[in-house]
């Protein structure tokens, strides 16, 4: 939600320098945290709102017929698990927020019982118990979206005995309507949703175990499906995985074969089909398939489990659709559908694999030496008096202070290093527009020569950083506060008469209203600001703030 009290239309261009070649993927020793009964299936999510990620698996084997839920305590690290009870054979897990609560829900399709369990979320991270809704046959796995446009997620499950593909469109308050099936191929197992024809509907891709070929439906009105089309895979193809590889701007396949070794890439046409594949050989039984930045290059790369000779295989992409061989990480016994994030908030993608043998769940924490920040600075430039200043993704640092005499404005990017970056008269410069990224940010105006805010008109968009800080050494009036936007998590400014967000969002209106804007409007998005932000605390005093 943004807090816009004024705004300046820019074209703001951000120039990136070439990507040297990155290196190869490295990871930490595996730290493994014990399991139910054969784990298989994996979803990272943040369970309990407190900005960590946590991790949810399922259970399959006896006597188990549980999930599991982990919360993260930061650093990639995960307390002890809490066992809930679903239905048999559990094998993937979904999450998504069923019921518009803001807390997430899980979704679990359970093998044995032609059922998926709903688990809705209770907050802090606890889940009520199971709520079950009929699938057809050998449900193996299931993927959330909101397939006919109505706001409401809706589950699509692939049906291996049934050779369908089972639709339940939710109902926005947790629970499901009567299931519609589809033709999904024969036996389908993996199951992807992604829009690859760019007509707005998502699509479904199934792999088909024992025809070695993959089928797409392509999406129709209503969250509707059309009849399956083929495209050949490897032999044994049981899981995939969409993303752009090549860059072209449409949706690829890469399949993992587990009776051929190989993991095939195949190039998306942008008309709902693929072209012919590539394949990659991998180790024994490759079991399952992510895509990710893995090496920090910012170029697609693939993970894959292999399950019989316990590690995990990355190759990494040149972002042209190839892929460099692999190169194979440890795991426990056993390892099967596993997921990426980043566990620990340091910018790179970690892995998380259930490892069905051995029963446990091994996170590796990601060691690439390529900083994802590494370069990225943001851009300064001066035209027609008004001095725009853009951010990058990672987190900017900017200071912005005047010299003795008040004469020149300098600009520090602390990227670089302490020091004065740019420097302009200061009589040149109007007005200062500064568009940051979704990082981390702190914007620093030293006042300790002049006040910059006093002198000179500001509009800050600070992105949707999660420790954003705009403050000033020496006085920052309250006029200014109504062009500082951004959704946060946390502000430090300063403002004359405010010690909670709702009295904030009162001297927003009034400075609005002064201003001839509609105050009452802005006074509602600064009051949506406080409910998304759980009424996040702002600490105000007019003199100064303490950097």
């Amino acid at each position: 939600m943004m807090m816009r009290a004024r705004c300046l239309v820019l074209c703001l261009v951000l120039t990136v320098s070439p990507a040297l070649a990155a290196p190869p993927p490295t990871f930490a020793p595996r730290v493994d945290y014990r399991t139910g009964s054969a784990p298989q299936g994996t979803s990272i999510a943040d369970l309990n709102a407190d900005g960590v990620p946590d991790v949810a698996w399922t259970n399959y084997g006896l006597p188990s017929n549980t999930i599991s839920v982990a919360l993260g305590t930061g650093g990639g690290s995960f307390g002890p698990r809490t066992d809930y009870a679903v239905g048999a054979n559990p094998a993937t897990i979904a999450i998504g927020d069923l019921n518009h609560d803001t807390r997430p829900d899980l979704v679990v399709c359970n093998w044995s019982s032609a059922s998926v369990s709903v688990l809705l979320g209770t907050g802090g991270g606890a889940f009520a118990a199971a709520s079950t809704y009929a699938t057809g046959g050998r449900p193996i796995c299931g993927q959330l979206a909101d397939l006919d446009g109505d706001g409401n997620l809706d589950v699509l499950v692939a049906d291996w005995s049934s050779n369908t593909l089972t639709r339940l469109l939710g109902n926005g308050t947790g629970g499901f309507g009567s299931p519609t099936t589809y033709n999904g191929g024969t036996h389908p197992y993996g199951l992807a949703l992604g829009d690859l024809n760019g007509d707005g509907k998502l699509d479904a891709v199934t792999t088909n175990r024992t025809t070695s070929n993959v089928s797409v439906l392509l999406g129709t009105a209503g969250g509707n499906f059309g009849a399956p089309t083929s495209f050949a895979a490897g032999s044994d193809p049981i899981w995939i995985a969409l993303a752009d590889v090549n860059g072209d701007g449409k949706l690829d396949a890469a399949v993992a074969n587990y009776a051929a070794n190989t993991v095939s890439v195949l190039p998306g046409n942008g008309g709902g089909g693929f072209g012919a594949k590539t394949d990659y050989g991998t180790g024994n039984q490759p079991i399952s398939v992510a895509i990710g930045d893995l090496d920090v290059d910012a170029k697609p790369d693939l993970a894959v489990s292999n399950y019989a000779d316990n590690v995990v295989s990355v190759f990494s992409g040149d972002g042209a659709g190839g892929f460099a061989p692999r190169v194979n990480f440890t795991t426990a016994a056993g390892p099967v559908h596993f997921a990426i994030a980043d566990l620990n908030a340091d910018g790179r993608l970690d892995l998380a694999v259930p490892c069905a043998v051995t029963e446990v769940l091994a996170v590796l924490l990601n060691t690439n030496s390529t900083s994802p920040c590494a370069g990225q600075n943001v851009t300064v430039a001066l035209a027609g008096g008004v001095l725009t200043i853009t951010g990058t993704p990672c987190a900017d640092d900017v200071r912005l202070g005047l010299s003795a005499g008040g004469g020149t404005l300098n600009v520090d990017d602390r990227a670089n290093g302490i020091g004065t970056d740019y420097s302009y008269s200061f009589a040149s410069v109007n007005s200062i527009t500064m568009t940051l990224g979704d990082g981390a940010d702190e914007v620093i105006f030293d006042d300790s020569n002049g006040s910059i805010a006093l002198q000179r008109s500001l509009s800050i968009d600070v992105g949707d950083g999660d420790n954003v800080v705009v403050s000033s050494t020496g006085t920052l009036t309250s006029a200014q506060v109504g062009s500082i936007d951004g959704t946060i998590s946390s502000l430090r400014t300063v403002l004359a008469g405010v010690s909670t967000l709702h009295d904030m969002a009162d001297a927003l209106r009034d400075q609005a209203a002064a201003r001839g804007i509609d105050g009452n409007a802005l006074r509602q998005s600064a009051l949506a600001l406080v409910d998304e932000a759980h009424a996040m605390m702002v600490q105000a005093k007019l003199d100064s703030v303490a950097i």
